[in-house]
């Protein structure tokens, strides 16, 4: 006869449901999203709600009590501290874990990728955006670049803007990112060097 070890048994169920949720690397859709894709099951209702979500939570729910039920026969002290607190860590549980664990693999996943670059190689450009002002009655823009450095240490380079439909004269901008800083970079373009600006101007970045 095989002997169920439930606090085991809980920590699979969670885990499997924690599985539909994740998202690897490079991929646009969660693991459960594409299972239910292949199987051609409904991935969202008509409110947008998405089934795969709600599976994952309630098989996370089932792994949960399952592991607090042999939680109550093992250790009934450490279950009435948790009785306390069940709100909280259910909320940790279901939504904190799953959101935290994508997020890891998507550092983690950047960190190996840029792990063997070095210099502007070891930069990665992750968002932008510009917005109009007004600095000594001239119309200005200020574009907010941001960038981080997956260098093992601090290094400078250069935001290269050469001509494009955008601008008129190539800019040089200088920035310097510390070991692993995520930084906000600040580029003003006067109006006499946009010819159309729409969003962030083409840029490379040189050592």
């Amino acid at each position: 006869m095989v002997k169920i070890s439930y606090h085991t048994l809980g920590a699979a169920i969670f885990c499997l449901g924690l599985l539909l949720q994740i998202k690897w690397p490079g991929q646009d859709e969660t693991i459960g999203h594409q299972l239910f894709e292949a199987y051609s099951l409904p991935v969202a209702g008509s409110l947008s709600v998405s089934y795969v979500w709600i599976t994952g939570v309630i098989i996370q729910v089932i792994g949960v009590l399952v592991f607090m039920k042999w939680l109550s026969v093992e250790h009934p002290q450490f279950f009435k501290k948790y009785t306390r607190f069940e709100p909280i860590f259910l909320a940790v549980l279901l939504f904190a874990v799953p959101l935290g664990f994508n997020s890891l693999l998507s550092t983690s996943a950047k960190t190996y990728v840029y792990a063997a670059e070095n210099g502007a190689d070891a930069i990665e450009f992750l968002d932008g955006e510009c917005t109009m002002t007004e600095e000594n009655k001239e119309e200005v823009y200020d574009c907010i670049i941001t960038l981080k450095n997956y260098e093992h240490q601090s290094q400078q380079v250069i935001l290269y803007f050469p001509v494009s439909e955008s601008l008129r004269n190539e800019k040089k901008v200088t920035a310097y990112l510390q070991v692993h800083e995520e930084k906000k970079i600040k580029v003003q373009f006067k109006a006499d060097e946009i010819v159309d600006m729409k969003g962030i101007p083409e840029f490379t970045i040189q050592s």
